[in-house]
């Protein structure tokens, strides 16, 4: 199994920014999306000629505090996983390719960032 990361810097928006951004306008959420799934696709560039089958996807979340709640901040999944099928390193971000999510937290009041490791499973395929 290979395992390839890359690095988002700074925060993604948490559940809470999400909601207020879709309760205000539904333009404002989308453009909310659209910026935040740029930014993941510029971090996960170096993939974007890898096809992934089947895989297990770690989220290390560095938060510059603990205001926020876990849950909160693990929404922005939901970015990082749509980004990754629009640059195609996923087919799809259902069931049949994700095999496993896993999320760590931690404060970095200096460098907060979010670490994606992608393991290749599609090699243990038989």
């Amino acid at each position: 199994m290979t395992t390839y990361r890359f690095t988002i810097n700074g925060r993604l928006p948490g559940l809470n920014e999400i909601i207020r951004a879709c309760r205000q306008n539904k333009y404002l959420a989308a453009k909310q999306k659209a910026d935040t799934e740029k930014i993941i696709m510029l971090a996960a560039n170096r993939l974007k000629n890898k096809k992934f089958e089947k895989v297990k996807i770690h989220i290390c979340w560095h938060e510059p505090n603990k205001r926020r709640d876990k849950d909160n901040i693990r929404a922005g999944i939901k970015f990082i996983l749509d980004a990754l099928t629009a640059i195609q390193v996923i087919q799809n971000d259902n069931w049949r390719v994700i095999e496993d999510l896993e999320d760590s937290f931690c404060v970095d009041s200096k460098n907060p960032k979010v670490i994606v490791d992608i393991t290749d499973l599609s090699t243990n395929l038989l």
